[in-house]
């Protein structure tokens, strides 16, 4: 589900907690941004705007 109309806090909370639920299936590092990124319904695009690293998110 792509998301429209949000802030960009939103955005950020939808980001971070797909990276939560992510870490609850698989590791850390076998993680790619573009699982996050389609967890969260958001482009890649949304996500390398918000956050340069994953690191990034862990520290939002």
């Amino acid at each position: 589900m792509k998301r429209k109309n949000t802030t960009t806090q939103m955005m950020k909370g939808y980001i971070a907690e797909s990276l939560l639920l992510l870490i609850i299936q698989k590791a850390y590092s076998d993680i790619s941004i573009g699982e996050i990124a389609g967890r969260a319904g958001v482009n890649r695009s949304t996500y390398y705007r918000n956050f340069a690293l994953k690191e990034g998110i862990v520290d939002f």
